[in-house]
């Protein structure tokens, strides 16, 4: 028996979620960071801390960011 549940795409979990969102932000210290958010929750942060925007969007596009 096949239990797998079929959903029509207008009610299918998940389909009114958008696509990877990216934040960026500056810390405490005043370095810019940014995370990845995927299905609501941080799938990736920056780790390091950047004197500015510029560069710190420049290493997000390294690893998946496709805005500006």
């Amino acid at each position: 028996m096949n239990r797998t549940r079929k959903y029509p795409s207008s009610i299918r979990p998940g389909a009114d979620l958008p696509p990877d969102r990216w934040e960026f932000y500056k810390d405490r210290t005043d370095q810019w960071q940014w995370r990845k958010f995927a299905e609501k929750k941080v799938v990736a942060v920056s780790g390091d801390g950047f004197f500015s925007r510029q560069a710190c969007v420049k290493n997000a596009q390294g690893r998946g960011y496709s805005g500006s």
